[in-house]
């Protein structure tokens, strides 16, 4: 009787084993025949079509257990403007596996900092950001016949967000901390100074259905400290949307007297010496009153 259930006992582990060792097999399979080429070149297509920009992909890895390590990504944000992501893993949530919406979380670098998106089957989005410096050229106003350039640069401390994608591609919330933003290149528009430091930025947005609510817009130890609030009724075609903005300017000591002069040309003075500017019309055409 003893012999016969030591016998069972190993059959029973030898079957065990079997799902092991095929798991096994496959994971070394995958691994040594995986397609990197043939995924690199069906990614590039597939990014270039959704984002409706060229696209370029690096060199695909697979990294034990479940992995996806993509070497660069690079397109254009804007014209003129190159957006570059480095070292990104994609990599199942495993303990959202077995979920009602199972999820995916990417990794990346860019702009010096880092980037981290997770992404489930309901296409809900949660993106963070950190450390990340930007340092480029705004992009044109299109009203505008001649165009300066001016220069913004900033360095965004944190980042949190969700948002969902198609079809509702709606933004849940944002919250955006700036530690410096500097904008420059202003003697090109007839300003004795060529630099405006804004200081430290918050900014909270919320969206609901076409609206977007900026919640909370707030700047301080720069040398114009703003306080702002507003909606802008967002179109399909961007350049539509419409815009309801309040802006409060509160002129420091260390603005330039220049600036500071030029501050009663676009914004009403209130008595405690600060400014209130209203923004209204489009987004291709803005409108001070």
């Amino acid at each position: 009787m003893n012999e016969s259930r030591h016998v069972a006992m190993e059959r029973l582990q030898r079957w065990w084993s079997l799902p092991l060792l095929v798991i096994l097999f496959f994971a070394v399979g995958l691994w040594l025949f995986f397609p990197a080429e043939a995924l690199q070149q069906r990614l590039e297509q597939e990014l270039t079509t959704r984002l409706q920009r060229p696209v370029s992909v690096g060199e695909i890895a697979l990294q034990l257990p479940a992995t996806l390590a993509i070497s660069a990504i690079e397109t254009t944000a804007a014209a003129k403007l190159s957006l570059q992501l480095t070292d990104l893993t994609l990599r199942p949530i495993w303990y959202r596996l077995f979920s009602d919406t199972p999820a995916a979380e990417l990794s990346a670098k860019s702009l010096g900092g880092q980037l981290h998106i997770e992404l489930d089957t309901a296409n809900h989005v949660q993106f963070s950001a950190k450390n990340l410096h930007w340092d480029a050229p705004l992009p044109p106003v299109p009203s505008v016949i001649q165009r300066p350039t001016l220069h913004l640069q900033a360095t965004i401390q944190q980042l949190h967000g969700s948002a969902f994608g198609a079809p509702r591609n709606q933004l849940e919330h944002l919250q955006l901390h700036l530690s410096t933003l500097r904008l420059s290149g202003l003697q090109q528009i007839g300003l004795a100074v060529d630099n405006l430091n804004l200081g430290s930025v918050q900014l909270q947005l919320s969206q609901d259905k076409q609206r977007l609510s900026i919640d909370q817009l707030t700047s301080r130890d720069g040398d114009l400290m703003v306080n702002g609030s507003g909606k802008i009724d967002l179109n399909r075609k961007l350049s539509r949307s419409r815009l309801d903005l309040t802006l409060t300017l509160a002129p420091s000591k260390s603005l330039d007297p220049a600036v500071s002069s030029l501050l009663p040309l676009f914004a009403k003075k209130q008595k405690d010496g600060r400014f209130i500017i209203r923004i209204s019309g489009s987004l291709a055409a803005p409108q001070l009153r």
